[in-house]
């Protein structure tokens, strides 16, 4: 499959990537090379978001969520406009959360024996329910859209590879609406190493478009 991937896809650039991105499709994966180059797609693509109307939901891994608000907050595109953080935290139109608190906060701590993957099983309904709740917020306050970008790090480090085809496959089954935008991250590193040829074939088939930008 290894093979497959590189004829069908190719490495781009941040701008084609961010090119890409505009007209995304509902459900893409993007493999990112390092933490820099992704800051550098994810402070433009949240900005182009904002811009468009839409509320944006970020849940990082290899970043704190206040380190990503700094980022954010010292952003400024090409053009020298820069991002409104904090108007767009109060008004519900920018969210910034723990990937591994959304995920994996009802770990049960009494056993230590309990396989983390559980944990996954246990609050896949807190995803479902928290991207429900902002559905709701999205037309009470007016906007276009909901734009979740997540970085499923937090998955390779706390779960199994099960749970990340299953929650590709099954999560956002769960939504009819076009106007839920995601965006799935997995690093260069993880995606390399973590999966063989037969479960990227499976991952990337779960996508609309898939993103590879490769060292």
């Amino acid at each position: 499959m290894g093979s497959g991937i590189s004829s069908h896809h190719y490495s781009m650039g941040v701008r084609e990537i961010l090119s890409s991105l505009s007209g995304s499709d509902s459900h893409t994966v993007l493999v990112y090379p390092d933490i820099e180059t992704l800051r550098e797609i994810y402070s433009n693509y949240i900005q182009q978001q904002l811009d468009k109307n839409q509320i944006v939901l970020f849940l990082p891994y290899f970043e704190t969520v206040e380190g990503v608000r700094n980022i954010l907050s010292v952003f400024q595109n090409t053009y020298g406009k820069r991002i409104k953080v904090e108007h767009h935290l109060r008004d519900g139109s920018l969210l910034i959360l723990d990937s591994y608190e959304v995920f994996f906060n009802n770990k049960i701590k009494n056993s230590a024996r309990t396989h983390s993957s559980q944990s996954y099983t246990n609050n896949r309904s807190g995803i479902v329910l928290l991207l429900r709740i902002m559905q709701s917020h999205c037309k009470k306050i007016g906007k276009d859209g909901v734009t979740m970008l997540v970085d499923f790090g937090v998955f390779f480090t706390n779960a199994e590879l099960e749970d990340i085809l299953n929650y590709e496959k099954t999560v956002l089954h769960s939504f009819s609406d076009k106007a839920l935008t995601h965006i799935c991250l997995y690093h260069q590193r993880d995606f390399d190493t973590r999966l063989n040829n037969d479960d990227k074939a499976i991952l990337l088939n779960e996508h609309g478009k898939t993103l590879l930008m490769l060292d």
